[in-house]
């Protein structure tokens, strides 16, 4: 983890020969602060990283999905 902003989010970078992936997760109340917007974020660059990015799409996209359905039933509980 790069960053921190409790109650706000967080940042990620993992590198690799070449590469780097950063990873965010964002968290914003809604104006009656009832509910809240999660944003997930993941960007490839480096050399290969477009091509990596665009080879791995769809898992990404996949684990991002069972990532926020994991914390909305979590917050729904």
């Amino acid at each position: 983890m790069t960053e921190r902003v409790p109650g706000k989010g967080f940042v990620w970078i993992s590198t690799g020969p070449g590469i780097v992936v950063s990873g965010s997760h964002q968290i914003a109340a809604n104006a009656t602060g009832e509910a809240c917007t999660v944003t997930l974020r993941l960007q490839f660059t480096g050399l290969p990283g477009g091509l990596f990015g665009g080879l791995t799409a769809g898992i990404n996209q996949r684990y991002l999905t069972m990532e926020i359905e994991g914390l909305r039933k979590r917050c729904e509980a």
